[in-house]
C-alpha cells in the first residue's frame, strides 16, 4: 500500500504499559514467530486481564495482533527469542512516564520501518515520514489551528510521503474546507480504499495522540487543536529527537534497538535492550499472574493475601511467590490498578466500558461492598453497589471517562427518568432491593456541574452525588486505613453534591 497504516486492536494508548508488561512477562526469552501456543498464552493472559473481548481464538490471531501494536511503537523486536527495548524497560520498570515514553515512540514512528515492511503490511519505501510528527508539525508551523479526523483521513493519509509535503497538505486540508466532496475523491481514488476505512484511520491516529496530554479534547467533532499551556513543551519535545529517519529498516533488531531507545538517550544501541531476569518457567508464571491480577484489582503491596491468592492460582508455592514477587524492581510492585484506572477515566468512549468494569472492581475489591457491572443491558445505569444485606438496600452508578463532565440534559433525563424509576426496587437473588442512592463517578467535571445536577435533584426523590476517579481512589484509601460502613458510604454518596474525601469522616 502507499498510504499511511498504524495498527488498532486498541485505538487509545492508556492500555500500552498494562499489555507491555504481560507481554514481557508471557513472551520475553521465548520464540514468538510461528508459536502459536505461546501467542495463544498472550492472548488468554490479556483476555484475564479484562483488556480483550472475552473471544479468545483457535490459533492465538488476537494476541498477534495486540503483539504487533506493542511492535509497531518500537516495545520489542526478535532474534532468535523475544527481546524487550529499553523504551519497554523504562515503562514496565517505572522508570520513566509512560505518557512520556509513549509519546517519544509515536513522535520517532517513521515508514519505512519494520512493521511497514511486514509482508502483512507492506508500506511502500516510498514513504519517508513520520507521520505523528507531521501532524505536529502542520498545528506549530502552519495556519491550521486545528485537524480533524476526516482531514487525516483525506487530506493526509493518501498524499503525506514526506516530511517536505507539509505545505501540499495544508492546501489540501484549507482546500478540503471549501469543497470536501473533490479532495475526498481525490483521496479515496489515489489510496484505493474507501471513506469508512481512511476515516478510521484517521480517528485512531487522533486517539492515539490525545494520550500525548498535548491536546484539547473535542468529542463532538473528534479534532486535534493544541492546549495553549501545552505549545511550548510540545516544540521543546521536538527539538530534543532525532531529525533524521533512523536507516536500514530491513535490520528489524537494529531499527527497533534505536527505536526503542528510551527517554535515557544512550550512545550504544547495541544496550539499548534490557536485560532479562534470570528466572525459571514457574517464576515466569508467577509474574505473569501478578500483572493479570494487578489489572484487575487494587494491588498496594505484596502482602499475605496476594501470595496467597497467586499460590493458589497457579500452584506453586508460598515461598517460591513471595521470593519471585521480590524480584519485580520496586516501582512495578505498586498499585499498577490506580494508574490505568485513571487514565481510562479520562480516555473518552474508547475506554468508557474499562473504566465502567474497574469502578465496579474497586466498590468490590476496594470497598468490600458487592458489585455488579450492568453497562451492557438496556435503561440500566453502569453498575449496581449493594450495601446492606439486612435492610437490602442498593444504589446505581453511571461512570463518564471525561475531564469536563456537565451532566447534559439528556443524562439528565435518562437518569431520572429510566434509571431511577426502573430501579427503585431492584430483585436480586430472590431478594428485592431498595435504591438508596444514584451517583457518577467522572475523570473530572465541567465548572458548571453543581448547577446542572440540582437540576437533575429537582427530577427525583433519591438523593444523589457525584466524585472524581481520584478522589473515588482517595476514598479507597482513606477505607483501608479505617473502614466505611456500608451506612456510611451510603450516606457519603446521598450528600447531593460532589464528594470531598477530606470531608467525609465529618458528614
Amino acid at each position: 500500500m502507499d498510504h499511511w497504516f498504524v495498527t488498532r486492536p486498541k485505538r487509545k494508548l492508556i492500555l500500552i504499559p498494562d499489555l507491555i508488561k504481560i507481554f514481557a512477562a508471557t513472551a520475553e526469552g521465548k520464540r514468538w514467530t510461528s508459536n502459536r501456543q505461546l501467542q495463544l498464552k498472550f492472548e488468554k493472559a490479556i483476555t484475564n486481564a479484562g483488556w480483550k473481548a472475552q473471544n479468545i481464538s483457535d490459533d492465538g490471531s488476537g494476541g498477534r495482533t495486540y503483539a504487533a501494536l506493542l511492535f509497531m511503537l518500537g516495545l520489542w523486536y526478535e532474534t532468535e527469542t523475544v527481546q524487550i527495548t529499553t523504551a519497554a524497560n523504562e515503562i514496565i520498570d517505572g522508570v520513566s512516564s509512560p505518557v512520556a515514553v509513549l509519546t517519544k515512540q509515536l513522535l520517532d514512528f517513521q515508514y519505512p520501518s519494520p512493521y511497514s515492511l511486514k509482508r502483512n503490511v507492506n508500506i511502500s519505501r516510498e514513504l519517508q515520514i513520520q507521520p505523528y510528527r507531521f501532524i505536529l508539525n502542520i498545528l506549530l508551523e502552519t495556519e491550521i489551528i486545528e485537524i480533524t479526523q476526516e482531514e487525516i483521513a483525506f487530506c493526509l493519509v493518501p498524499f503525506a510521503k514526506k516530511m517536505q509535503d507539509l505545505e501540499l497538505c495544508t492546501n489540501r486540508i484549507l482546500e478540503y474546507r471549501n469543497n470536501k466532496d473533490k479532495i475526498t475523491k481525490e483521496a479515496l481514488y489515489i489510496s484505493g480504499r474507501d471513506g469508512s476505512y481512511l476515516k478510521n484511520l484517521g480517528n485512531t491516529i487522533i486517539n492515539q495522540l490525545e494520550y500525548t496530554g498535548y491536546f484539547e479534547e473535542n468529542p463532538d467533532i473528534k479534532s486535534l487543536k493544541f492546549r495553549k499551556d501545552k505549545i511550548q513543551d510540545a516544540k521543546l519535545f521536538l527539538a530534543e529527537r532525532r531529525k533524521s529517519l533512523i536507516q536500514n529498516p530491513d535490520n528489524a533488531a537494529q531499527f527497533q534497538r534505536r527505536y526503542g531507545s528510551g527517554l535515557e538517550k544512550t550512545k550504544d544501541y547495541k544496550i539499548s535492550v534490557r536485560k532479562p531476569m534470570k528466572i525459571s518457567p514457574n517464576e515466569r508464571k508467577i509474574i505473569e499472574n501478578f500483572y493479570i491480577l494487578a489489572a484487575q484489582k487494587p494491588v498496594y503491596s505484596i502482602d499475605d493475601d496476594l501470595i496467597h491468592t497467586i499460590s493458589t492460582d497457579i500452584g506453586a508455592s508460598t515461598h517460591l511467590v513471595r521470593e519471585t514477587l521480590n524480584k519485580l524492581p520496586l516501582n512495578t510492585t505498586g498499585n499498577e490498578f490506580e494508574d490505568t484506572y485513571l487514565r481510562l477515566a479520562t480516555g473518552g468512549r474508547p475506554t468508557a466500558t474499562d473504566f465502567e468494569r474497574k469502578t465496579a472492581t474497586l466498590f468490590n475489591e476496594g470497598f468490600d461492598l458487592y458489585s455488579i457491572w450492568v453497562g451492557n443491558l438496556p435503561l440500566h445505569p453502569d453498575i449496581i453497589v449493594f450495601l446492606d444485606g439486612e435492610s437490602y438496600t442498593h444504589g446505581i452508578l453511571d461512570t463518564k471517562a471525561y475531564t469536563d463532565y456537565s451532566l447534559p440534559n439528556n443524562h439528565r433525563n435518562v437518569m431520572a427518568v429510566n434509571y431511577i424509576e426502573n430501579l427503585r426496587t431492584y430483585s436480586y437473588q430472590n431478594k428485592d432491593f431498595r435504591l438508596s442512592f444514584f451517583g457518577y463517578v467522572a475523570g473530572n467535571y465541567g465548572k458548571n456541574i453543581q448547577k446542572s445536577f440540582d437540576k437533575l435533584l429537582a427530577m427525583t426523590d433519591i438523593p444523589g452525588s457525584y466524585i472524581t476517579a481520584r478522589d473515588l481512589l482517595n476514598l479507597y484509601h482513606m477505607h483501608k486505613e479505617q473502614v466505611f460502613s456500608p451506612s456510611e458510604i451510603s450516606k457519603l454518596f446521598s450528600c447531593n453534591r460532589q464528594i470531598n474525601p477530606n470531608e467525609s469522616r465529618s458528614q
